[in-house]
């Protein structure tokens, strides 16, 4: 049969790559901010309602809340009701498919039908992005970038898909915060090709006034798409006030600039230099685009440490270009057989059966030495209720498992909490001068904290708290009062 014949190395590759993300959430969650996306979509489909001011902390009750991300939650929440943990790992499944589908499709035009280096482009772009694999809205914020790079592309060679742009910043604006990026990449386009340019080997190709002006057409109804929400224009500020959000940027993670002594980081480097290397030493001409992609991206990433993702999805596709125009090999097509095809695929199915998720609850993937599953558990036992000071990294779960019964001090929402919660927390976890009177000032009724932080060794010295549980996990302190 001749669809037999028609299995090719490529769609063993992308086989490989759902399968890869299969075994990597057959392991508990690492990602904190899994339960409370996860608890807001589920509320969000009780209520019907999208939440316009925080319900979840008793620290910040009341304040403003600009839930950019409600459908992407709705829909993880709503596959979680229907398969369970199953659910979420087939949606995400999905969305790996459809990226790497559009960025092979990419690099294989860019790079003349090289079958060789679009798999291996591809492969990197999973290895950057397997550092994000997880159930949060910034998957669908993968998506759509990735569906902009592959429009934009398209009409940069004469085909126009520029009509479903809007459309998809419909849905990208009202899913996660980094809709900007599709302006942004429209307006790289535009710049790039308004004047004819030649300098060395970067070149800039002028659009005809048609072309541009449809161009154009397409930028304004995107812009005006944004709108579409819930939060109406308060949307366009999110961005801006998240990045410009300097106690965010010090102390939560993701948004940190790289850390080059952790491995992640290292092989983002490795794959930097190797763009880099590939352009300088191609002889083909670079295009101002291009060129712009290149240093935009390693900007942003270099702010950041959560943008490499966006680097890996814009750039990776102009590395393998010239890469191949270097090395112009095709050793993947010499071993194209559909039969070693069909055994590889049948290996890796063996593989996914094997590593799916054998719960389908989202509670058997918590990971006791992650969180304070123990300490929970003694809260729920003994009813405690109140107001809980807790870890940042620890709200999403104890929203999960207390809520509404007990309310979390600060959780995965930093937008909300920058102005006075936020700076704060920080104060009263490191114990910093004035931290108790601070922590007094909010009247917690218990203390949820990790055993090696500095405030446990304030409480101690405290007669208004004392401990009521403790493992190697977590710490439980109650307000005598």
């Amino acid at each position: 049969m001749t669809w037999i014949k028609k299995l090719q190395i490529q769609h063993v590759a992308l086989f490989a790559l759902l399968i890869l993300f299969i075994v990597g959430h057959a392991k508990p969650i690492a990602d904190p901010d899994v339960w409370w996306h996860l608890k807001t979509g589920l509320d969000i489909i009780d209520t019907g309602q999208v939440p316009r001011e925080d319900r979840y902390t008793f620290s910040n009750m009341g304040h403003e809340w600009i839930a950019h991300e409600w459908l992407a939650e709705v829909i993880y929440a709503f596959l979680y009701k229907a398969g369970g943990y199953h659910g979420l790992v087939v949606i995400n499944i999905i969305v790996l498919g459809l990226i790497s589908t559009m960025a092979f499709h990419v690099c294989y035009r860019r790079t003349k039908g090289n079958l060789t280096w679009s798999v291996i482009a591809v492969l990197f772009i999973a290895v950057i992005l397997s550092n994000f694999w997880t159930f949060r809205p910034h998957m669908f914020g993968y998506l759509f970038f990735t569906a902009y790079l592959f429009i934009l592309y398209q009409y940069e060679n004469g085909q126009d898909y520029l009509i479903f742009l809007p459309l998809l910043m419909l849905l990208w604006v009202n899913s996660h915060g980094s809709y900007i990026m599709g302006i942004i990449l429209m307006g790289f386009h535009l710049v790039a090709h308004l004047v004819d340019f030649h300098l060395g080997r970067y070149r800039g190709k002028k659009w005809p006034a048609g072309k541009r002006k449809k161009f154009l057409l397409a930028l304004g109804t995107v812009v005006l798409a944004t709108l579409l929400n819930p939060n109406t224009y308060h949307i366009w500020l999110y961005p801006f006030t998240t990045v410009d959000a300097e106690m965010i940027v010090e102390n939560i993670e993701e948004w940190m600039a790289p850390n080059f002594h952790h491995i992640r980081f290292q092989v983002f480097a490795l794959l930097l230099a190797g763009v880099i290397f590939s352009l300088l030493l191609s002889p083909k001409k670079i295009s101002v685009n291009d060129g712009v992609y290149l240093l935009a991206f390693t900007a942003l990433t270099m702010f950041g440490g959560r943008n490499m993702a966006l680097f890996a999805l814009a750039c990776f596709p102009i590395g393998v270009e010239h890469a191949s125009e270097i090395w112009p090999f095709g050793g993947l097509k010499t071993v194209n057989f559909a039969a070693v095809n069909w055994v590889l695929v049948a290996v890796l199915l063996v593989v996914g059966i094997l590593n799916w998720p054998v719960f389908a609850s989202i509670e058997d993937y918590g990971d006791p030495q992650e969180y304070p599953v123990g300490a929970v558990e003694f809260i729920i036992q003994h009813q405690l209720k109140g107001r809980i000071f807790n870890d940042y990294n620890w709200a999403g779960y104890i929203l999960w498992k207390c809520f509404p019964e007990n309310r979390p001090f600060i959780d995965g929402r930093t937008d909300i909490f920058v102005d006075r919660v936020l700076p704060d927390y920080v104060k009263i976890i490191e114990a910093r001068q004035g931290a108790y009177e601070i922590l007094m000032q909010y009247d917690p009724d218990y203390i949820l904290v990790p055993p090696d932080v500095p405030l446990n060794t304030l409480l101690k010295d405290k007669k208004d708290w004392r401990l009521i549980y403790h493992d190697p996990v977590a710490n439980l302190f109650a307000q005598g009062r």
